[in-house]
């Protein structure tokens, strides 16, 4: 149990570190969207959404849309 909410405590600090741009468009990976969609739903270029997707990896330690995906479900979780 301590162990869970370490790792939960951790992946609130992750999620936080992003930006509002950031949570938005990890909001769409999660979601399950293409880059061209998300850049089309954001009004951004695809170019830019994959700079977006490169700096969330980076924050959250991942390139993996599925665990990008789980430590987004994880946040959304959280109390």
């Amino acid at each position: 149990v301590l162990n869970r909410r370490a790792e939960k405590a951790e992946t609130l600090a992750l999620l936080s570190s992003l930006t509002t741009r950031e949570s938005e468009v990890l909001d769409r990976i999660a979601e399950g969207f293409t880059t061209r969609q998300i850049a089309e739903g954001l009004g951004l270029s695809p170019r830019t959404v994959e700079s977006h997707r490169a700096a969330i990896g980076a924050k959250l330690g991942t390139t993996s849309q599925a665990e990008m995906t789980r430590l987004w479900l994880e946040g959304r979780d959280a109390p």
